[in-house]
């Protein structure tokens, strides 16, 4: 969302076309589809939490390093990574909602999740009239603290129960332990 605020400022200062402009959304959702399809499936393979962190860190980091481009393809490949994990977390965090909160909470929860995304680009908002001043890479460096509060934060989130039990249930499949598979069925 920092980078619909800050657009007109980024074209100016990296000189770019309508079409080069055009050409970065294309990458963008094109980024955004395939990292969320492979973290889908790391997710199953290695856990949700694990895969929430790892996302939620590279959305971090890509961020921050939007202050270092100084040219489109520069610009192209850190916007394309931020907003591929910072999308693929939105997927790991509805997983982990549904198969961690009791159906009868879930319908708020999601909101919650869902609705949390309007806050974060009014706060966006909020920070690039307040440190517009100090240029746009600025303001993807403090895009960074949100990013880096919520991670923290995620740590005393814990892993999904039903993730590790589909877990032991592959590995007891795998190394036939029918004794094994019928205690966890």
């Amino acid at each position: 969302n920092l980078l619909v605020l800050t657009f007109p400022d980024i074209s100016h200062d990296l000189q770019l076309s309508p079409t080069l402009v055009g050409l970065l959304g294309f990458i963008i959702y094109a980024a955004m589809f395939v990292i969320t399809f492979a973290a889908g499936w790391a997710m199953d393979e290695f856990g949700r939490k694990r895969m929430w962190m790892f996302c939620l860190t590279a959305a971090a980091l890509f961020t921050g390093l939007t202050f270092f481009v100084h040219n489109y393809w520069q610009l192209a490949v850190v916007r394309a990574l931020a907003s591929g994990f910072a999308n693929s977390e939105l997927a790991i965090s509805i997983t982990l909602v549904n198969e961690q909160v009791p159906s009868a909470r879930r319908g708020l929860l999601y909101s919650i999740v869902q609705g949390g995304w309007p806050v974060g680009v009014f706060l966006a908002s909020g920070v690039y009239l307040l440190f517009d001043r100090f240029g746009w890479r600025t303001v993807f460096l403090l895009g960074v603290v949100p990013i880096i509060a919520v991670i923290v934060g995620r740590f005393w989130v814990k892993g999904s129960d039903r993730f590790l039990h589909l877990r032991q249930v592959r590995q007891a499949a795998l190394t036939d332990d029918k004794a094994a598979l019928d205690r966890l069925m």
